[in-house]
């Protein structure tokens, strides 16, 4: 079986991406090596010195100018892996928001110039805030959500492992 290493990255200046990440790296422990990052503090060389297998990044989107910040961190960190010869990853994204938009097209445009990459999962985790009571529900639906079931499944393929679908 394969050993995997992630790093959860994010940029949140309210704090909800940082308690969606961290409850991720708890809810994905089991299965892979997880380490959590705010992108302002961790800079993208450290990062692919470290030769991670996977990133998820989280972002809060209200537009398609908000992930400004991750959107330099990814491009600094593109140059940081090209300088070593490297892909950027496979990637995972998540993003908070106080509507319903069309957070993957927004999410595409940011890895629009990002050729380097090797894959962007397609289940993104939309969290919109406006339609819950608080962050910890949010936290609650996390543990049962088709995001974190979909995850787990395709950790667990790359890392070899066989996956017996549920009906």
């Amino acid at each position: 079986m394969v050993h995997l290493k992630l790093w959860i990255l994010y940029d949140d200046p309210f704090g909800y991406c940082q308690l969606i990440a961290e409850n991720l790296s708890d809810l994905l422990e089991h299965i892979v090596d997880s380490n959590v990052g705010k992108v302002k503090k961790l800079p993208p060389n450290i990062i692919s010195e470290e030769k991670p297998d996977l990133l998820m990044i989280g972002a809060p989107i209200f537009s398609i100018h908000s992930a400004i910040t991750i959107k330099n961190w990814i491009n600094k960190f593109r140059e940081a892996n090209s300088l070593n010869g490297e892909k950027l990853k496979k990637i995972f994204l998540f993003s908070i928001t106080h509507s319903k938009i069309d957070i993957k097209s927004i999410w595409l445009n940011l890895f629009d110039n990002t050729p380097l990459y090797e894959l962007i999962f397609p289940n993104i985790l939309h969290v919109d805030i406006s339609a819950h009571e608080s962050i910890f529900d949010v936290l609650n639906e996390l543990k049962r959500s088709k995001f974190l079931k979909q995850t787990i499944n395709q950790i667990k393929k790359l890392r070899g492992e066989k996956i017996i679908e549920k009906r």
